[in-house]
């Protein structure tokens, strides 16, 4: 027996990309309004600078996401339930931070997909995102979603009551972790708020 599902969505980090181009473009304006009292004040020219970090630090992070979001829009989903696959046609399984590619089919074994999780987006937007033992990967339908979930939850189901590993498997299954550069942009945006407010304070 085999289930079958043709899908058409926008990828979830292409939505994602969007809202960070829009950030990149009003964080700068958001900050010189802040800065000189909507406009009432005026900023020292040795200071313009400071407008550019966020833009910057959002701009890095948007053209991440579009470079890895090409190529989800035609995906497809097979249970054959008589081999215990899963196949995952045009899909990206997250791994890593960024640069995780569409694969062509990753057929992944039913003992090999632990959880799923339903995340709401825009609209009536709902994902599905899938750990499994090949990475992380998102499911996005606004006909036949219900129809997967209910059919990836059974197999989770009866995944947990007969695989004695299952635990162990799990934790085993690959996962993004943020690099050590994510970090530091992080920590590079959050000390030019810190700045920017400083600076404000002492030229008030």
């Amino acid at each position: 027996m085999n289930k079958h599902w043709s899908l058409a969505s926008e990828s979830n980090r292409k939505k994602r990309t969007k809202s960070l181009w829009f950030y990149s473009l009003a964080t700068p304006i958001a900050v010189y309004l802040g800065i000189t009292n909507f406009g009432t004040e005026s900023i020292p020219p040795d200071q313009l600078w400071i407008l550019a970090i966020p833009a910057l630090i959002l701009l890095f992070f948007a053209l991440i996401l579009r470079n890895t979001a090409k190529g989800e829009e035609k995906t497809e989903i097979e249970l054959d339930y008589d081999t215990g696959l899963a196949f995952f046609r045009n899909y990206r399984f997250i791994t890593k931070f960024a640069g995780d590619k569409v694969l062509d089919e990753v057929a992944v074994p039913f003992s090999g997909i632990y959880t799923s999780k339903i995340t709401k987006g825009k609209g009536n937007s709902v994902w599905l995102d899938l750990v499994t033992n090949r990475g992380k990967v998102s499911i996005g339908s606004y006909v036949e979603l219900p129809e997967i979930i209910e059919a990836f939850d059974e197999i989770i189901r009866l995944n947990r009551e007969t695989n004695e590993t299952f635990d162990e498997d799990y934790l085993a299954a690959p996962r993004p972790r943020t690099p050590w550069y994510g970090w530091l942009i992080l920590l590079a945006g959050v000390l030019a708020i810190a700045f920017i407010g400083w600076a404000h304070l002492r030229n008030t």
